[in-house]
């Protein structure tokens, strides 16, 4: 674990004592705290060239043990435009002519590359970097992000996608001018401590409850140091280079998992995990989960059909927003004729326990009008058995049981794409 200067650590300590906690009103946004929270994206996004360093703690309650203290960094470099550069961890990823391309320190043959999305926090901390530690970066979305400032606000923290702006004040803290918006949401808040003559973010407190920890709170606290570039940087100083790297379409084979030592013992009652991609032309991980209705749905009885499953979570908004897109793809097969069996797994979903995460899934299916069949992946064993490391991850399964294709993400051909596959396993199941 990485640690970072006492200074630092001090101040984002403070920043935590300093800001209580807050709970969600069923309102309208303030328009005030909303138009400023538009500002500051404005202000951001105007910068001609700007680096911006942030150093984050997330501290984590476990049951019976003490306080679980994670810490990262990271470097964004933007340019007006929408160009840029993150270095989090061993990555680093690259924004540019509408283009998201991605390197690991550990992989100097390949590169991943895909059509950016407006989703780009929920897209590359999840699906991408394939953390479920459940630490994005806002400047992500403050950055790149859509222009709809709802869409924005859901994907600004995507753990918890109803926060809404209800306050802002301004106060004096070490001396120096703050202003601060107050968001809440059912059961989390956030503070964004802002410049008020830049409007740039000073540091980000965002609370939530802690998995598997009731009455427990979960704290993300990021503190951000900002360089503005006169002359702006050169869009060469940042674009990226491929060198002798050539591109991949998966990006879990971006940095394969390390097959186990010979000789190590593997569970005999199921197959190993693969990072996703690699379960195209092999027979599907056998599952048999519960659905929303109670009845169980084993893949297994399904052979001899054309079976596809989505994994997908309540606070994922590419998630969200590719469901309406699969049962558009449903409704197709079945127009066609397709003997087709689209279901929805729920998996990596937040709540205190397993009855938290079926009801807020099921109320969140409910409010949309979505009709298709959920499956509940309450322990993300099946995600895990299937190498699923980030959301939405779409696999079609050919009736002979084989895997055709897998899907990551949300791109723009999604529904093209499955029919594809379905079309393609409907003619022959998916051996090479």
């Amino acid at each position: 674990m990485r640690r970072r200067n006492g200074a630092a650590a001090s101040f984002v300590l403070a920043c935590l004592a300093a800001c209580g906690a807050v709970t969600a009103a069923a309102a309208p946004p303030d328009a005030t705290a909303l138009r400023t929270f538009a500002e500051m994206v404005k202000r951001h996004r105007e910068t001609p060239s700007v680096t911006v360093k942030c150093e984050i703690e997330m501290l984590t309650p476990k049951p019976g043990q003490p306080l679980e203290r994670t810490s990262r960094t990271a470097e964004i470099v933007f340019s007006k435009g929408g160009r840029g550069r993150l270095t989090y961890d061993d990555y680093t990823v690259y924004v540019g002519d509408g283009r998201i391309r991605l390197i690991h320190k550990s992989n100097d043959a390949q590169f991943f590359e895909v059509e950016a999305t407006e989703f780009i926090n929920s897209f590359i901390v999840y699906d991408c970097f394939g953390r479920f530690d459940r630490i994005p970066l806002p400047h992500l979305a403050v950055f790149w992000g859509g222009d709809d400032t709802e869409e924005l606000l859901m994907e600004i923290f995507a753990d918890t996608p109803d926060l809404l702006p209800r306050s802002v004040s301004d106060r004096t803290v070490d001396g120096q001018p703050v202003r601060t918006i107050e968001l809440k949401g059912d059961e989390s808040s956030m503070s964004i401590n802002l410049d008020p003559r830049t409007m740039f973010i000073r540091s980000i407190t965002h609370r939530s409850p802690a998995p598997f920890v009731p009455e427990g709170e979960q704290t993300h606290a990021y503190l951000f140091t900002y360089t503005v570039h006169d002359p702006p940087l050169e869009p060469g100083s940042f674009a990226f280079q491929p060198g002798a790297r050539t591109k991949i379409d998966d990006v879990t084979l971006l940095v394969p998992r390390p097959e186990p030592p010979e000789g190590e013992a593997r569970e005999m009652e199921a197959p190993a995990p693969r990072p996703a991609g690699q379960w195209v032309g092999k027979v599907a991980p056998a599952f048999t989960l519960t659905g929303g209705d109670g009845r169980t749905v084993a893949l297994g009885d399904l052979r001899g059909k054309v079976v596809v499953i989505d994994f997908w979570a309540v606070w994922c908004p590419p998630c969200r927003a590719a469901l309406p897109e699969l049962h558009r793809v449903a409704a197709w097969a079945k127009e066609k004729g397709l003997a087709v069996e689209v279901y929805a797994i729920n998996t990596f979903e937040a709540g205190a326990g397993p009855a938290d995460k079926r009801t807020g899934a099921m109320k969140y299916w409910r409010e949309q009008g979505l009709t298709l069949p959920v499956l509940f992946d309450l322990d993300n064993a099946v995600a895990g058995l299937y190498g699923v490391t980030g959301i939405p991850a779409t696999f079609v399964i050919g009736p002979d049981g084989v895997v055709v294709s897998q899907h990551a993400g949300f791109p723009s051909d999604y529904a093209e794409s499955l029919k594809r596959a379905i079309e393609k396993a409907a003619g022959g199941g998916g051996k090479d």
